[in-house]
């Protein structure tokens, strides 16, 4: 070989070995959970499956920093929740278990492990104990759980205000001590979120979700799958003391902090939350 070809072949590999490794292709549908209403999922990847379930007031875009990290030797799904993102509005008489449970079924999802924060982290603890078959792992971030009091949270009427003023309501959830986020750099994506899903969630009347009975918080112990539970030190008291419970009553259950995140670690800090994640996958065999 000449030289002119060697330089030309180091060349072709170094040019290859700069290119970043191809991404997984994104599946993305509507699941249909009653006439006329839809959820939009996405799924990327293949192998063990992981199940990304967003907060309340956000919606699967929160997600955007996992999915391509994860999918790289997971199967990830993403999914909006009733009345957020691209799923459709919220009426009476759904349930968030169910929706999940037709999320999985429609994507032919036999087995996986639930990520989900906040309102997430509740649906995804009671989907484990309503479908423990269907349930490897759970990652619980900044959770609440049904049946575990805790202190209420102080703070105005963010459902009053939203219907008054979505901006104002926006600008109020940004510069929370919990929701918020310190660091400029993740608040224009949360600002977007927010803004397009505030009015939507503020107009759902809690009463017309159907959760199942009893609620969570006594059950905790019938769960036997690997759990952490993660939240940042900066989220508001009250999601540290759900995360106590958590830790305290779920068999086994690994307790971890995001040092110095609010309420979507996710989001502010991605690359510590996401080696978090993977070392927990990783221990588990998920």
């Amino acid at each position: 070989m000449t030289a002119r070809r060697v330089l030309a072949a180091a060349a072709a590999l170094a040019l290859a070995c700069a290119r970043p490794a191809p991404q997984p292709s994104v599946v993305a549908r509507d699941v249909a959970v009653r006439a006329a209403m839809t959820l939009r999922a996405e799924s990327r990847g293949s192998g063990p499956a992981v199940v990304l379930v967003h907060g309340g007031l956000v919606d699967a875009r929160m997600w955007d920093a996992q999915v391509g990290d994860l999918a790289r030797d997971h199967r990830v799904v993403r999914y909006d929740l009733r009345g957020a993102g691209r799923s459709s509005p919220a009426v009476e008489g759904w349930s968030h278990v169910d929706d999940l449970h037709a999320v999985l079924d429609t994507l032919g999802v036999a087995r996986a492990t639930l990520v989900g924060l906040s309102l997430g982290g509740a649906v995804a603890t009671e989907y484990a104990l309503a479908h423990p078959d269907r349930v490897s792992g759970l990652v619980l971030v900044g959770a609440p759980v049904r049946g575990v009091t805790v202190p209420p949270a102080p703070g105005p009427d963010l459902p009053a205000v939203a219907r008054a003023d979505s901006a104002r309501a926006v600008r109020l959830l940004l510069d929370s001590a919990g929701v918020g986020a310190a660091d400029p750099a993740p608040r224009p994506a949360l600002a977007a979120m927010f803004a397009a899903n505030l009015r939507a969630w503020s107009a759902v009347d809690p009463r017309w979700t159907r959760w199942p009975e009893p609620p969570a918080g006594p059950r905790l112990g019938e769960l036997r799958v690997p759990t952490l539970v993660l939240v940042g030190t900066r989220d508001a008291a009250r999601l540290d003391a759900f995360a106590d419970a958590l830790a305290e009553r779920l068999p086994g259950a690994e307790r971890d902090s995001l040092v110095g995140a609010q309420h979507h670690p996710n989001v502010e800090q991605p690359a510590a939350f996401n080696a978090i994640v993977r070392r927990f996958l990783a221990r588990h065999g998920l």
